[in-house]
C-alpha cells in the first residue's frame, strides 16, 4: 500500500465509501423481503464505513505532513537557488580579480625586467647631459619663437 501515492490511496478509501454507503442505503430503503444479498447486515457495512473513515482520517493526516514536508523543500530549494545565484556572482568577481591580477603580475614582471636592463646597462650622466644638450640645440624640445600652425619646421 505504500506503493502508491497519498492521493491514490485517498481516492481509494473514498470509492470504497461510496460503494459502502450505497449498500447501506441500498438495505436500508429496501424492505427485508426484497433485498438481493440478506447476508450482509447494516450494522457490519456501518462498522466498516466507520473503519473507512479512520484510515480516511489517517491518510489525511499523512497527506498534511507531506504538505509541511513539500512546503519545507519549496522553500529550502529556494533558498539553494538564492545561494547559487551568489555563488555564481561572487566566482564572477574572483574571475575579474584574477584577471586584474594577472595583468598586474604581467606589467609588474615586464617592469622589474625593464629595471633589471637598466641597471645592467648604466649609461653615465655625462652622455645623458650631452644628448639633452644635442636635442635643445635643435629646438626638438620646443617650438622656434615665430612658428605657427601649418608650419613644417
Amino acid at each position: 500500500m505504500s506503493e502508491k501515492c497519498v492521493r491514490d490511496r485517498l481516492i481509494a478509501i473514498a470509492d470504497d465509501m461510496e460503494m459502502i454507503a450505497k449498500e447501506l442505503l441500498e438495505i436500508v430503503l429496501t424492505p427485508k423481503p426484497l433485498r438481493a444479498n440478506p447476508t450482509l447486515d447494516s450494522n457490519q457495512l456501518a462498522d466498516l464505513l466507520v473503519a473507512k473513515d479512520k484510515e480516511l482520517k489517517a491518510e489525511l493526516l499523512m497527506a498534511k505532513e507531506q504538505e509541511v514536508v513539500h512546503k519545507n523543500m519549496c522553500e529550502l530549494r529556494d533558498e539553494v537557488d538564492k545561494h547559487d545565484t551568489q555563488i555564481r556572482q561572487l566566482q564572477k568577481n574572483l574571475k575579474e580579480a584574477e584577471h586584474i591580477l594577472s595583468t598586474a603580475i604581467y606589467q609588474a614582471k615586464h617592469k622589474l625586467q625593464i629595471i633589471s636592463k637598466a641597471t645592467t646597462h648604466a649609461i653615465p650622466s655625462e652622455e645623458l647631459i650631452r644628448y639633452a644638450h644635442k636635442i635643445s640645440a635643435a629646438h626638438s624640445v620646443s617650438a622656434p619663437y615665430n612658428w605657427e600652425i601649418g608650419d613644417q619646421r
